[in-house]
C-alpha cells in the first residue's frame, strides 16, 4: 500500500492596497457685486487616477452636479475663477468636482446669496403729463414723499406724490400749475411737510416756501422779496418748531457775475412768521459762479456750499468749488477741483464723520466719466478720489452719475445712466464704494419698459436700495413715466 502526501505551502498573503479617490475642497468662495462669484478649490490624493477635468458647478437646490449650471477648467490651470450672473436674489449652492477616466468627485456645499434688481416692485407712473423726481425723502410713517417738477408747455410746476413701500400712490397733489415754480427741496416738519420752490418771471428768480399737511392740503405760502433773484442754498430744521432758509440774493447777473449779491438766511416758524433774518455780503468768488448750488448742513451749524464755478479769465473754464461757512455764515476756506471739462456738481452729502462726499462729471477724450470725491471738512483738501472710468471697468462708452447716497457705516452709492449708442435700452448702473473710496461693486442693468431711463433719486433701508427715476418713449409724446424698483443688495 502505497502513501502519498502532498504539502502545499501557503506563505501570509499581501494585502491589497486601499483605492485612494481624489478629495476636493472649496478654498474660498466670495460674492463680488451682486450676483457674481469669485471661487477657488483644491484636491488631494489623486491617486492612479488622473484628473481629466475639472471646474465647478452651481443650482438652487442643494448637491449641483455637471448637469446643473457649470464652469470648467483645464486640468493644469489654476483652480479659480470668477462666475458672471449667477442668478438674483437667490440662494445658490456651489461644488467644486474633479473627473477622472472612471468617476466624478465633488466637494461639499458652499452656499453664496446674491442681490439684484426686485422687478416685482417695479412700479411706473403716468399721469399724462412730463414729469422729473427733483428729491424722494422717506416719511416718519414708513412712506416715500416724492418732489415732482411737472413740464408743461413752457411753463413748470410743482407737485407731490405720497407712495408706500410698494409703490402705489396714495395721494398726488399739484401746486401753483401755470405759475411757473420749479421745485428745490421737501422736508419733513411736526405737522405736515414744507417745499421750496422757484419761481421763474425770465430773468428774475425768486424763492417761496410753502407749508402742505400730511394729506397735501396747502396750509400757506411765503415769498422772499429783498432783492431781484433768490437761489436757495440749504434749508434746515431748528429746535422749537422753527426752519432756516438760506439763499443768494441779487439784482441782476451781469457778463461779470451777480450785482449787489449776498448771503441772505431767514428764520421762520411753522406758521410761517419771520422770527429772523441776516445778510452778509458775498465774496466775489461767489458773485461769478454758476447758478448749480448743493448746500449742506454741518454739524457745527455752518454750512458748505458746492457749486459750478465758470470763471473766463481762467485757463481751466469748468471747475467745482466748495466753500465752507460757519454758523455765522462766515466764509472759512474755499477750494476749486478740476478736471478736463466738469458738469455739475450732480449731488453731494455729508460723512458720518462730517466730510464732504460729492458727485459730479468730466468729460475726457470724447467720453463721459462719473466722479466721486470726499473732501476734509477742517482745510478742502481731498480725502480721496474714485473715476468710474468706462475703460477700466469694462463698460461701454460713458457713465453719467446723477445721484449719491451715503449709509450709516459710510458706504456710498451712486446711481448713474451708461451710454451706449450700439445698445438701446434704459441701461443705469449703481455703484458702491467703501467709506475711503474703494470699490465694492458695480452693477448695470435694465428698466424693462421704455427706450430710455433716467436716475433721479436713491435711498437705502437695510439691505433695500430704492431707486426712482424717469421713462421716455419716443412713441409716447408730452409725457412720460416715472418708476420705483429696488436692488437687494444680501
Amino acid at each position: 500500500m502505497a502513501c502519498c502526501c502532498l504539502w502545499i505551502s501557503c506563505g501570509k498573503d499581501k494585502p491589497e492596497s486601499p483605492k485612494v479617490y481624489p478629495k476636493v475642497n472649496i478654498d474660498a468662495a466670495l460674492r463680488l457685486g451682486l450676483n457674481d462669484v469669485s471661487i477657488a478649490a483644491s484636491y488631494e490624493n489623486a491617486g492612479a487616477e488622473p484628473v481629466i477635468k475639472k471646474g465647478f458647478c452651481w443650482s438652487t437646490a442643494q448637491n449641483p452636479g455637471i448637469n446643473d449650471h457649470k464652469i470648467e477648467i483645464a486640468p493644469s490651470a489654476l483652480f479659480s475663477d470668477t462666475i458672471y450672473d449667477v442668478g438674483q436674489n437667490a440662494t445658490i449652492y456651489f461644488r467644486a468636482y474633479v473627473q477622472t477616466a472612471d468617476s466624478i468627485y465633488y466637494s461639499e456645499n458652499v452656499t453664496i446669496i446674491t442681490g439684484g434688481v426686485d422687478n416685482s416692485l417695479l412700479n411706473t407712473l403716468n399721469d399724462g403729463s412730463r414729469r422729473h423726481i427733483r428729491q424722494v425723502i422717506e416719511t416718519t410713517d414708513n412712506h416715500f414723499l416724492q418732489l415732482i417738477i411737472v413740464v408743461g408747455a413752457g411753463i413748470s410746476w410743482t407737485q407731490v406724490v405720497k407712495l408706500d413701500k410698494a409703490g402705489n400712490v396714495l395721494w398726488k397733489k399739484d401746486y401753483y400749475a401755470g405759475t411757473n415754480k420749479h421745485p428745490d427741496e421737501i422736508m419733513e416738519v411736526a405737522d405736515g411737510y414744507l417745499f421750496v420752490a422757484t419761481g421763474f418771471v425770465n430773468p428774475v428768480k425768486s424763492l417761496s416756501i410753502t407749508k402742505i399737511d400730511f394729506d397735501g392740503v396747502k396750509a400757506w405760502e411765503k415769498t422772499f422779496a429783498q432783492k431781484t433773484n433768490q437761489e436757495l442754498i440749504r434749508t434746515k430744521v431748528l429746535p422749537g418748531n422753527q426752519v432756516m432758509l438760506t439763499m443768494i440774493s441779487y439784482d441782476a447777473f451781469l457778463s461779470i457775475g451777480r450785482s449787489n449779491c449776498s448771503i441772505d438766511e431767514f428764520v421762520i416758524d411753522l406758521a410761517g412768521n419771520g422770527v429772523s433774518e441776516k445778510t452778509l455780503l458775498a465774496d466775489s468768488q461767489i458773485t461769478r459762479q454758476g447758478d448749480t448750488w448743493l448746500g449742506l448742513n454741518t454739524p457745527d451749524g455752518g454750512f458748505s456750499m458746492t457749486s459750478h464755478y465758470t470763471d473766463p479769465a481762467s485757463s481751466i473754464f469748468d471747475q467745482l468749488a466748495i466753500q465752507k461757512f460757519n454758523a455765522a455764515n462766515q466764509l472759512e476756506w474755499e477750494k476749486l477741483y478740476s478736471k478736463a471739462k466738469v458738469y455739475g456738481p450732480a449731488s453731494s452729502s455729508l460723512t458720518p464723520a462730517g466730510a464732504y462726499d460729492m458727485l459730479a462729471v468730466f468729460e475726457q477724450s470724447g467720453k463721459l466719466n462719473s466722479w466721486v470725491m470726499e473732501i476734509d471738512k477742517s482745510n478742502g483738501n481731498k480725502n480721496w478720489e474714485f473715476i468710474y472710468d468706462t475703460n477700466k471697468y469694462g463698460l461701454p462708452v460713458s457713465t453719467v452719475g446723477n445721484k449719491l447716497y451715503l449709509d450709516a457705516s459710510g458706504n456710498v452709492y451712486v446711481f448713474g445712466t451708461v451710454t451706449d449708442p450700439s445698445d438701446t435700452g434704459a441701461n443705469l448702473f449703481v455703484l458702491k464704494l467703501t467709506s475711503n473710496g474703494k470699490q465694492l461693486w458695480n452693477y448695470v442693468f435694465k428698466i424693462p419698459k421704455g427706450e430710455s431711463a433716467g436716475p433721479e433719486a436713491i435711498l437705502k433701508q437695510g439691505n433695500e436700495i430704492y431707486l426712482f427715476g424717469a421713462i421716455f418713449d419716443s412713441q409716447v409724446v408730452g409725457s412720460n413715466s416715472l418708476f420705483m424698483t429696488k436692488i437687494i443688495d444680501n
